[in-house]
């Protein structure tokens, strides 16, 4: 029998549970369901910035906010994508695709094919977004040049405090009942087909036909342990002073046992340090940081441990598991809440029929696990070894990264997605600045002499060289358009 959903309760605490309940208020308001949140106390650090990929302004029009008016309340900062520096190679990761045009034909393969013999160590001069982004320049493109609006695809750091402060205060005007509760320990009772029927605390007791849970670990069913791939084993966040020069992407540095990612915001940058060390190792990766004077002003850093796991099947019965409670991937590539994002929006999309029933429950986790074999596969390849064959790839890779790794090596190309987890242009120039290099020419281009090969993407190199000449400076553009704002707490 098959039960519609009236009556939802979300469980959980910090920014993902403000998130949660912002989302399903204003995308489930035309279906008259009650929402309410039961608010427990923090277990971990919350996260002091939230970098974002192209979905947030998705999310801005799906929520009502001005994205605008988020920037300047959140310190916030604009994010083409990420730099990554390590011993062998410094190069950029943008969100965006390569060339002037989403939609030329094997533009790509043609590059691969015309660099192949060049000791070239990255993409950058190929892309707009790539080459704006190490000029430390930013401007968005108008609605008259939706094709610069594509080449310059971009995504957002906020400071997090005051980013929940705005879901707060959207799902409030909806009118989503707030439940702060003073102890994590919870009474849950179950109907007789083992759906959870009611859930008592603090003198609280909440019935609802579907639950979300955010908390960590609270179910035992169909886990996958990442420890393997993803060997990381602390994180630490922290603190500094803002830059001199406000650069529009987050940074990632290779250390010897871990990586430090850089995050600026207009009063700031935030920190974050992850390690694939014992504890007792720790003090190697401190002394690393120190010496690229990043350490913590007058103060020791303070590691959490991290277990990277996923949730192969987090719709179960009449609850769905998010957060950390379904996927936990050490947040160098992924931060939990865009995790939590996408899970939501791919359960509202089976709205307005969506009762409670097998078929919804086994759909719904067939998407996930597609979001998660995405997500999954490119944080590994944060780990891979540098300029290394795929065949000398350890064996504990999972299949569909290797058969990526094969594709992308000998064609240059990268296989169907599964998700919109991760754009083919962050996969193009995470690759092949790893050092793999496509090996066979693409048979489209066949027709094409290798020097029309090489006068065309000579061309595309020299236009982007001269629209990026003229874009001001994210700082200015950030002055012009966005002054701060403060923003009163939801406290």
């Amino acid at each position: 029998m098959k039960q519609v959903i009236k009556d939802i309760a979300i469980i959980g605490s910090g920014i993902e549970l403000h998130m949660s309940a912002a989302i399903l208020s204003v995308a489930l308001k035309a279906f008259g369901i009650k929402i309410v949140a039961l608010d427990l106390p923090s277990t971990k650090p919350s996260p002091l910035v939230e970098t974002t990929g192209p979905e947030f302004s998705a999310l801005c029009k799906i929520l009502g906010l001005v994205e605008r008016d988020v920037l300047r309340q959140c310190h916030g900062t604009f994010r083409l994508g990420n730099r990554y520096i390590t011993p062998h190679n410094d190069w950029f990761v943008p969100f965006a695709h390569l060339g002037l045009k989403a939609q030329q034909d094997d533009f790509e393969q043609g590059l691969f094919q015309v660099i192949r013999q060049q000791n070239v160590s990255d993409l950058n001069p190929w892309s707009v977004a790539a080459s704006v982004a190490m000029a430390g320049k930013f401007a968005i493109a108008g609605n008259d040049r939706p094709d610069l609006q594509q080449a310059l695809d971009y995504g957002v750091q906020l400071a997090t405090k005051e980013y929940a402060i705005i879901l707060a205060q959207t799902h409030r005007k909806l009118g989503v009942q707030w439940l702060p509760l003073s102890t994590a320990e919870l009474s849950v009772e179950h109907d007789d087909i083992g759906n959870i029927s009611q859930i008592s605390a603090g003198g609280h007791h909440v019935t609802a036909d579907f639950w979300f849970d955010l908390r960590v670990g609270q179910t035992e069913h169909d886990w996958q342990d990442c420890s393997n791939e993803l060997p990381l084993t602390y994180r630490a966040q922290w603190h500094l002073a803002k830059p001199e020069v406000l650069l529009p992407y987050s940074q990632l540095q290779r250390l010897q046992g871990g990586w430090i990612k850089t995050s600026p915001l207009r009063n700031g940058r935030v920190i974050q340090a992850f390690a694939q060390q014992q504890k007792s190792n720790l003090v190697q990766i401190e002394q690393q940081i120190a010496k690229l004077a990043l350490a913590p002003p007058d103060q020791a850093i303070q590691w959490s441990p991290v277990k990277c796991h996923v949730l192969n099947s987090p719709w179960q019965g009449n609850c769905l598991y998010l957060g950390e409670a379904a996927i936990e991937l050490g947040g160098i590539a992924f931060s939990n809440l865009q995790c939590v994002q996408s899970a939501l929006v791919q359960f509202i999309d089976l709205f307005p029929d969506l009762p409670i029933g097998e078929y919804n429950r086994q759909h719904y986790n067939r998407m996930w696990q597609g979001f998660v074999q995405d997500a999954l596969d490119y944080t590994v390849a944060h780990f891979l070894p540098q300029s290394a064959h795929f065949a000398q790839q350890p064996s504990s890779l999972p299949d569909s990264l290797l058969h990526r790794l094969q594709l992308f090596e000998r064609l240059g190309r990268l296989g169907p997605m599964h998700s919109d987890a991760v754009t083919e242009g962050q996969w193009y120039h995470l690759l092949f600045g790893l050092g793999l290099r496509p090996q066979v020419n693409s048979v489209v281009l066949s027709n094409m002499t290798e020097q029309q090969l090489q006068a065309a993407t000579k061309q595309v190199a020299q236009s982007i060289a001269s629209l990026v000449a003229g874009m001001p400076t994210q700082e200015q553009y950030l002055a012009r358009f966005y002054p701060p704002v403060s923003l009163q707490s939801y406290e």
